[in-house]
């Protein structure tokens, strides 16, 4: 199929759909969206405050996908940070299972009430540090801070 671009064009100023070969309006135009050519990357700000989005995982996700310093570490921190809270809140939730089928405990487990608390205090840190990062302030968590560097260098 023969192209429909006027010749000397560049590849970061396409004037036509690298597709259908129609022509794309002035505030559509496509920038390196040939094949093997990059999109404009996210901001890193931006980047780095969706690392903690849905917790560890996006932390995984960024860790892996990002090589830029900054939303490196905050995706370090999110995976240290919300995973030891996840494996913390899921053995408070064994043991409190535990303990009402034991039947050691009358009625609500005192384990409910150290769940919600995490819960409570996880869900402001997850507000705290997306605020943080969204800013491109590298705010760190005085003992998981350590830890995020060591994984983010790797």
């Amino acid at each position: 199929m023969p192209e429909n671009k006027p010749e000397g064009r560049a590849a970061e100023d396409e004037q036509f759909c690298p597709r259908c070969g129609q022509a794309l309006p002035e505030g559509l135009r496509a920038k390196g969206t040939r094949r093997g050519q990059q999109l404009p990357e996210m901001d890193a700000q931006l980047a780095a405050a969706l690392s903690y989005g849905m917790g560890w995982v996006t932390g995984v996700i960024f860790l892996i996908l990002d090589k830029r310093p900054f939303v490196r570490f905050h995706a370090a921190q999110s995976i240290v940070i919300f995973g030891v809270l996840n494996a913390i809140i899921i053995t408070l939730s064994v043991l409190s299972g535990v303990s009402l089928l034991v039947g050691k405990v009358e009625g609500l487990s005192p384990y409910y009430a150290l769940v919600a608390l995490l819960y409570m205090g996880a869900f402001i840190l997850w507000i705290v540090l997306m605020v943080k990062a969204y800013h491109g302030v590298k705010y760190e968590v005085p003992v998981a801070a350590r830890l995020a560097h060591n994984l983010a260098a790797k």
